[in-house]
């Protein structure tokens, strides 16, 4: 194992033994104070920091920062050697019989180009059932598959990366950045959007594509690590290849 590697090992170590909620300040008749806040059973929850556990509380939560700032350094340095602390698997392409059944979720377009989906694959069952390999329930599993066949159907033929949010919990949809320009080597959420994120009561997945057919790249690891709220991190990319991140166990 590299240095660098070690490095990460101990770092994720650490940010593990760290608190796993949120620090908040609200305001309490005219100042601010902290509370920790979680998310548990589908309900948002608070906890008041006592003036005696304040020091360290936000001692804990510098040193978090500090870790995660760390982490996407390494993570940035080293590609994606961090994939003994990220479990990024590749959903093998899995070529399906002219006669199995399929559903069209990637309407029909005249033209095609080289950054169009393949259409007759994706609308297939053998699509369909890689989402079903992962260890989410049943719903979700299925509110996922049609949220990457939305997000494919949107770029289909176009060249820019997407990004959508759906929840972890429940599958329902909860921000794209569809309504606004797009970039070709990359994507994100913008602060407002981001916002709707930090809002959920629930962990999210993050769903973007590759036009370009290409492995996660180190930013897409970077960004998966830096906030709590995300569960999985998929990849979609335009030939039917599925990527997911997520953290082992």
């Amino acid at each position: 194992m590299s240095a660098s590697n070690s490095e990460i090992g101990l770092i994720m170590m650490e940010l593990e033994k760290l608190p796993h909620e949120t620090l908040v300040y609200k305001t309490i008749k005219g100042k601010k104070q902290p509370y920790l806040q979680w998310s548990e059973g589908g309900k948002t929850k608070s906890r008041y920091v006592k003036i005696s556990d304040r020091e360290k509380v936000i001692r804990d939560f510098q040193r978090k920062d500090d870790l995660k700032r760390r982490l996407g350094e390494l993570l940035e340095k080293n590609h994606l050697s961090g994939n003994e602390y990220y479990y990024v698997s590749e959903v093998e392409r899995d070529y399906c019989d002219k006669n199995i059944d399929s559903e069209q979720i990637i309407t029909k377009k005249e033209r095609t180009n080289i950054f169009s989906v393949e259409r007759d694959y994706i609308n297939s069952k053998a699509f369909h059932d890689k989402f079903t390999k992962l260890e989410l329930n049943h719903n979700v599993q299925e509110c996922l598959y049609r949220e990457v066949g939305r997000l494919l159907n949107y770029v289909d033929g176009l060249e820019e990366e997407r990004m959508t949010a759906i929840s972890a919990r429940t599958g329902r949809h909860i921000v794209d950045n569809f309504e606004r320009d797009g970039w070709v080597d990359h994507t994100s959420f913008n602060e407002v959007e981001y916002e709707k994120i930090e809002k959920s009561i629930d962990s999210v997945i993050l769903i973007h594509n590759h036009s370009s057919n290409s492995r996660p790249s180190a930013r897409d690891i970077v960004t998966y690590s830096i906030s709590d709220k995300v569960k999985i991190s998929i990849i979609a990319c335009h030939d039917g290849t599925i990527y997911t991140i997520l953290m082992i166990n």
